[in-house]
């Protein structure tokens, strides 16, 4: 269905970007590539976060095998142990419970270099890292083999296949970077506008629900698979 069409269409459009970049070779062409491999894979990244609520698929085995699969495995991240950190962000929104509260609240963004930071990636990386992969699981949850499959799967693939086409410095400057900064910092950014507001945070929490009327560089960098439309997201969560 639409699901599985949008995928495809987003890995073809990455492996082409990668293809085209390795044939060519000129810097431009590979920061180009670059530009498109991290920017549809954030809309891959926005499926995946679809996959988290498990409503990919009917079921709760084809939605967790495909979102691990196709979409979340080449970030190591896992559906079963991940979705736990992104229903509390729904669950809490407003509260100092919120998982996420530390990307759209104002207590760690009141002066212009701690929102710079926060923007750039580091004063987030890591506690975002955490949250994801470690934090809100139940006790004694953990990688199966089937999860450790998966996941090294895909790094040997990225690793080894980046490689051989661009040289050593493929894996890190054609894959980690470009998600790195179109996929994790967008969706950073994306999280900051949709919840927060220039008021104190007490004052903020009784509304952090926004919607926006995105334009096409917005739908494409921000808000792909019509993320912006946010409000209804959090009310219609499924």
């Amino acid at each position: 269905g639409i699901v599985v069409r949008d995928a495809v269409l987003c890995w073809a459009t990455i492996i082409a970007a990668w293809t085209i970049a390795s044939w060519d070779g000129r810097a431009w062409v590979c920061l180009l590539a670059a530009v498109f491999v991290g920017s549809r894979y954030y809309a891959l990244y926005i499926m995946g976060h679809d996959g988290l609520h498990r409503r990919l698929f009917p079921t709760r085995a084809a939605n967790d095998r495909f979102n691990d699969l196709v979409i979340l495995g080449p970030i190591g991240a896992i559906t079963r142990l991940n979705n736990r950190n992104h229903l509390a962000h729904h669950q809490y929104l407003g509260h100092a419970e919120d998982p996420d509260r530390f990307k759209h609240a104002c207590f760690n963004k009141s002066e212009r270099l701690e929102l710079a930071a926060f923007l750039v990636g580091i004063t987030s990386v890591w506690r975002a890292a955490h949250n994801v992969l470690v934090g809100n699981r139940a006790t004694g949850d953990g990688y199966t083999v089937r999860d450790l499959a998966i996941l090294g799967g895909w790094q040997v693939a990225l690793i080894g296949g980046l490689t051989a086409a661009f040289g050593w410095w493929g894996y890190p400057l054609m894959w980690l970077l470009p998600v790195f900064v179109f996929t994790y910092l967008a969706d950073l950014c994306r999280s900051f506008l949709e919840h927060s507001h220039p008021e104190a945070d007490a004052t903020a929490d009784h509304h952090r629900l926004i919607t926006f009327e995105s334009n096409a560089f917005e739908r494409w960098f921000l808000a792909p698979m019509h993320m912006n439309l946010h409000v209804a997201h959090h009310l219609w969560v499924g």
